[in-house]
């Protein structure tokens, strides 16, 4: 087994006075977040700004045609309806009338508005490093595929439906895995000369230590960017506490210190509670500590055959292990779904070569074979779960932390559950 180091509590009492404090934060994140909604709703018509994330056609029962649109405020997103597409920035006015708290809180809603004015403002370097994307591209969707993966930006039902069918979509969606790949990046082509110049001019300095602080530092520039998504700050907020974890000596990968990460999150930012993407997340990272709790031999990993033995079979691993819950919330499922195995190991070199290309202007170059292995993929067949198994799934994780035949056994049942629908 991986070698164990520095616990992060001596005693329980330390344990406890965590906890507290944990409470006192969540108390005061939820007062202010309903202080907040309680001036919001003081008015019965909120005057708000926004930016258009998203415009979609739909169509009525009826046969009429309207659109849902998806705004980003300062404070929150919302959508709408409208009969026409909405482009651009917008002064506009909402009732705040159904307007929940727990809605609020989620920062997410449906709100109904009118009075839209359309404004001129500058445009941030979000959009600017979007517009600069979308020149690169002839194709809607390749410009959108890569908005999405760089800015986190809303996709289309028909892009959405396409990365689904290949089993795709936490590829394209930015998460804790991109910023592992940033960070991979970053320490590559910086290591060795930060080495040298540590060596001439300051051999006292950690370069470890050195290095994660400036990726850390140009993550969060990052996160400001994406204007504090949060699918990416839930990311970064973990890798920051990992950072301090490990700059005392605290050894990360301990269930322990997994579960007083998440709980720190969700008591600073409580919309996570309710951010499926946040779920998935917090899931994933788990049977990244339950496969380097029963498979994470140091001594296996130092051959590069072995290496990459272990790169395929944790992939197998997690990706049988998470079927349950990601069938439960998505039901489309196929054979092609497989390939997520492969894909993710290809994603490793597709992610920072797809950014080194746009970065000098042929973003492009790839789009026509990108557009036809996207849409070969076919849905096949749904699964729809019942809530039981959901439950079940999520009681019989704590026995996967402790035991070898808990983690194998449910991963051979999200495997198995996976063939027994599509055979």
């Amino acid at each position: 087994m991986l070698k164990s180091a520095m616990p992060l509590f001596e005693n329980r009492l330390q344990i406890i006075y965590f906890c507290a404090f944990c409470l006192l934060v969540l108390i005061f994140s939820l007062s202010k977040s309903y202080y907040d909604f309680s001036s919001f709703k003081a008015k019965p018509i909120a005057n708000i700004k926004c930016a258009v994330l998203k415009s979609e056609q739909k169509q009525s029962k009826q046969g009429k045609f309207y659109y849902l649109n998806y705004f980003k405020c300062d404070d929150f997103n919302i959508y709408t309806y409208s009969k026409e597409q909405k482009i651009g920035h917008y002064s506009l006015k909402i009732s705040t009338q159904n307007i929940k708290f727990l809605s609020f809180l989620k920062q997410s809603f449906f709100a109904k508005s009118f009075d839209f004015k359309p404004l001129m403002v500058d445009e941030s370097l979000s959009e600017r490093i979007a517009k600069k994307i979308r020149s690169q591209h002839q194709s809607a969707i390749a410009s959108e595929l890569y908005n999405a993966l760089f800015l986190a930006l809303p996709i289309s039902k028909q892009l959405r439906n396409a990365v689904t069918n290949w089993g795709i979509a936490h590829l394209i969606a930015i998460s804790g895995f991109h910023l592992a790949l940033l960070f991979s990046i970053f320490y590559f082509f910086f290591s060795k000369p930060y080495e040298w110049l540590q060596t001439r001019y300051f051999p006292w300095r950690n370069r470890h230590f050195d290095l994660s602080l400036v990726v850390l530092i140009l993550g969060g520039f990052y996160l400001y960017i994406l204007d504090f998504t949060a699918s990416f700050l839930r990311s970064y907020i973990m890798a920051l506490i990992g950072f301090i974890l490990l700059s005392r000596g605290i050894f990360v990968f301990r269930f322990a210190n997994l579960f007083l990460c998440v709980l720190l999150v969700l008591c600073l930012e409580p919309k996570f509670l309710f951010s499926l993407g946040f779920y998935f997340s917090a899931l994933g990272v788990f049977f990244i500590f339950v496969y380097i709790r029963h498979f994470g031999e140091a001594k296996q990993l130092k051959h590069p055959l072995k290496i990459a033995a272990h790169a395929l079979f944790f992939n197998i691993f997690v990706f049988c292990a998470m079927n349950i819950p990601v069938y439960y919330f998505f039901a489309p499922a196929s054979f092609f779904q497989l390939s997520v195995i492969p894909l993710s190991l290809v994603f490793v070199v597709f992610y920072p070569l797809s950014i080194a290309l746009h970065l000098f202007g042929y973003g492009g170059i790839f789009d026509e074979y990108l557009l036809k292995f996207l849409f070969f993929a076919k849905a096949q067949t749904s699964i729809h779960l019942p809530l039981w198994i959901f439950v079940c799934f999520n009681l019989f994780l704590p026995l996967t932390m402790r035991y070898k035949s808990a983690a194998i056994g449910l991963s051979a049942s999200g495997g198995a559950l996976y063939l027994y629908y599509l055979l």
